[in-house]
């Protein structure tokens, strides 16, 4: 072992500048993480389509249902769709339980004519904002450029993975196919609104981009859709390994559909596939386009999904007590983008089940998801509530919650995701009682968006719903919760809060750092193991050490020292 004095010599100093700058990136490249997404373009026209075969089997009934199983094959992150319209979105999303959509009609930007809808898996993404605008000078006006013959709209969408907490841009478009001079003017439009978009959210944010844009690689307007304001690249092109289902890995640059990203995402692998599936049934006149593709995260994606991770091992360590004070006393406190008058928001408080109240159908609803909103005369940390669908055999099952999201503020403007509730209530359940809804911090808003029902009847892009009855009410955590459990736990928990909170506050400030993200990280996993080691049983079954202890239950009575769940509660040794 060298002597601590020659630590001091100047080569010495520069070996320890050089080990600490290697822990430093060591440190770092702890936090860096790849985010990995499998996107999609199709364009998936409405109605039926002519083949070369005659066969005359190729009804938009037909081709939804094997559309459904091709999407259940390839199971996309992201889709983004071209020519669809209401009928084609609503009965593939009845199909594909799991994915939601954002995007409006481009004949009158809520429901006459095509969307670009993008579609995404409600599992994993939380679309924290999107929007529409027409390929025109004036993007707001229902408006089209001149020499084109059909209006032309982009979606856009802005979303985060929930649980890596990473963030990425998408757009989606159908460019006109009546002249280059006429796409170049529309890309024209596109690519600065995608610049604006990174300089609102984030300018190191990835930006997808993916549509029908009728042209080849070969057109100037290609160069266009790479280089003009945001730069861009191709991922087919860029690809490590890509196959189409004829050519396989042959270099291959037909086609008019694309997905772009920014320079910062990388594609490991894309691929076509063949319209014509195997058992005769064709899904489209266009082949559909995927790629797999990944970008690295940054330090505030990384504290997003630190945060989630910690919340989540948090509420697992709570009980909660049950109280039936409403939080709901009048009508005043809730509102919506759209009801119908005839069905006021105080029929869901009345206590009866033959009246109800149903989203906007008459007129166009605004925005989308359709949504039930409660403003609480106090702020809770947790709740749980009851929802009664209406109580008629065919409307009743067809336009109930079925995916709901829920979000919370304290403004009114700003939405923090909470959780989505899956299948929540099945057809023949009239009524639900939920578990506890955990907020994590006081909120006075609570909104609840409902992102599918059983008939998915699409308003305005979103599905249409009715309900009887609805309340809410605060839940209070029980001092004998799992929480306390033990002093390890107790301290732990303590702990990891602190670290919540700090790391929470930097993320709004924008400051927060890969050394805070990795001391939440350490911090959770040092709650798991203290919750292990209490939860650990004392011995093995059999052992020699197990017959002489003697075990107790929460009530002081002994038991069998075979039984499992053993844990220390206050130094003492006891079952759960």
């Amino acid at each position: 072992m060298a002597h601590p004095r020659f630590l001091f010599r100047p080569y010495m100093k520069k070996k320890l500048l050089f080990m600490l700058l290697l822990l430093t990136g060591a440190l770092a490249t702890l936090n860096a993480a790849t985010e990995k997404i499998r996107i999609m373009t199709f364009n998936v026209p409405h109605g039926n389509i002519q083949e070369s075969d005659g066969n005359g089997r190729n009804t938009w009934e037909n081709r939804a249902l094997a559309i459904q199983r091709y999407m259940d094959e390839v199971k996309p992150d992201l889709l983004g769709m071209q020519e669809p319209d209401r009928t084609v979105l609503a009965s593939m999303l009845v199909g594909m339980p799991r994915y939601a959509m954002v995007g409006t009609a481009r004949d009158d930007g809520a429901e006459r004519g095509e969307y670009t809808a993008i579609l995404y898996r409600t599992d994993r993404f939380y679309c924290l904002d999107s929007g529409n605008y027409w390929l025109t000078e004036t993007p707001d006006v229902h408006s089209k450029v001149e020499g084109s013959t059909h209006f032309r709209i982009a979606t856009w969408a802005l979303f985060e993975d929930k649980a890596s907490g990473a963030r990425f841009l998408y757009t989606n478009t159908h460019l006109s196919y009546d002249t280059p001079a006429v796409r170049q003017a529309q890309l024209k439009i596109i690519k600065p609104h995608m610049l604006e978009l990174n300089q609102r959210f984030g300018t190191a944010l990835p930006h997808f981009f993916t549509g029908d844009f009728n042209m080849g690689r070969a057109e100037d307007n290609y160069s266009y859709a790479l280089n003009y304001k945001l730069l861009m690249k191709d991922m087919w092109t860029t690809a490590r390994t890509h196959r189409h289902y004829q050519h396989g890995t042959a270099a291959y640059d037909g086609g008019i559909d694309y997905i772009l990203a920014t320079r910062g995402v990388s594609c490991s692998y894309a691929q076509w596939d063949n319209r014509k599936r195997d058992d005769g049934f064709w899904l489209s006149d266009h082949d559909p386009l995927w790629a797999d593709v990944s970008f690295t995260t940054s330090a505030e994606d990384n504290a997003r999904g630190a945060l989630s991770e910690a919340w989540t091992l948090l509420d697992s360590l709570y009980d909660y007590t049950k109280n039936h004070i409403k939080l709901i006393t009048s009508a005043t406190q809730l509102s919506s983008d759209g009801v119908e008058p005839s069905t006021p928001l105080s029929n869901v408080l009345d206590g009866r089940t033959d009246t109800y109240v149903h989203s906007l159908y008459s007129s166009t609803p605004p925005a989308q998801p359709h949504y039930l909103q409660v403003k609480l005369r106090r702020a809770v940390s947790d709740f749980r509530f009851n929802y009664t669908r209406r109580n008629h055999d065919e409307y009743g099952p067809a336009d109930r919650w079925q995916d709901v999201l829920i979000t919370a503020s304290n403004d009114g403007q700003q939405w923090d995701y909470i959780t989505l509730l899956h299948d929540f209530a099945d057809v023949p359940l009239r009524s639900y009682a939920s578990d506890n809804i955990a907020l994590h911090r006081p909120y006075t808003y609570v909104r609840f968006s409902v992102m599918h029902t059983p008939a998915e009847k699409l308003r305005n892009g979103s599905p249409q719903f009715s309900l009887s009855e609805f309340q809410m009410y605060e839940n209070v955590p029980q001092e004998t919760s799992e929480r306390y459990a033990t002093p390890q736990i107790s301290e732990a928990a303590d702990q990891l809060e602190a670290l919540i909170g700090e790391t929470g506050d930097a993320l709004a400030k924008g400051t927060v750092t890969a050394a805070q993200v990795t001391a939440l990280r350490q911090a959770t996993k040092a709650l798991s193991q203290a919750r292990r080691e209490a939860l650990t049983p004392i011995c093995q079954p059999l052992s020699p050490a197990c017959r002489p202890k003697a075990v107790y239950d929460l009530s002081g009575r002994r038991v069998s020292r075979m039984q499992r769940g053993i844990y220390i509660r206050n130094g003492k040794k006891v079952l759960r």
